[in-house]
């Protein structure tokens, strides 16, 4: 499956992936990519976004409504700094402790970053393992212990990264929210059961 030509899934840069990551959460990929590519223009680094004013870095948002991210990865550089560190962590655990840092922020980053074997749990990846197994798909499954085991056993570990991303773009393309499923000429129809049925159908 061909990737869109997403920015940050063009680089393993740790801050440009963070800066994306943290963006990402509940916005759309097409608003915040102009914004993204905009705000790492003028805060291309860890020491760039530390000594800029906090005013300054709102305004590079637009019409956004992502102040509080932006206000998140602010405070996470002051840590970062007042910790003596330049560096932003690759273990799970210290990125937890970073202010604004869920599991699914760390997953998502360690992946894409570094390539662990992380599972990508939004709604979308989990739609699509609802949709292969056969599973109603509600919200708090990212609350069951076997759902979450079941995510993380589908990791290919070889291309974790890549992996992610095609689940993203079958999302998108394929299973999409919007619309019914497109079975039809999906990589997956053949072991998926949404698929299957509508094969015999």
């Amino acid at each position: 499956m061909q990737f869109s030509l997403i920015p940050w899934r063009l680089t393993r840069d740790p801050y440009r992936i963070l800066v994306a990551e943290a963006m990402l959460k509940r916005t759309q990929v097409r608003q915040i990519e102009p914004v993204y590519i905009s705000f790492l223009k003028k805060y291309p680094d860890l020491l760039s976004l530390k000594d800029s004013p906090v005013y300054e870095l709102l305004s590079a948002l637009g019409q956004l409504s992502l102040h509080y991210k932006v206000l998140l990865l602010y405070d996470m550089t002051t840590v970062l700094f007042n910790k003596n560190s330049r560096m932003i962590p690759s273990n799970y655990l210290e990125l937890l402790n970073l202010p604004g840092i869920s599991h699914h922020l760390a997953s998502a980053f360690r992946f894409s970053t570094w390539g662990y074997p992380e599972a990508l749990i939004d709604t979308n990846t989990m739609g699509i393992v609802c949709k292969r197994f056969d599973i109603t798909m509600v919200d708090s499954l990212r609350r069951i212990k076997k759902f979450m085991e079941l995510m993380i056993l589908l990791v290919d570990r070889q291309p974790p990264r890549e992996y992610n991303y095609a689940l993203l773009e079958l999302a998108d393309r394929r299973c999409t929210k919007r619309s019914a499923p497109e079975c039809s000429g999906c990589p997956v129809e053949k072991i998926c059961k949404t698929g299957s049925n509508r094969l015999k159908v």
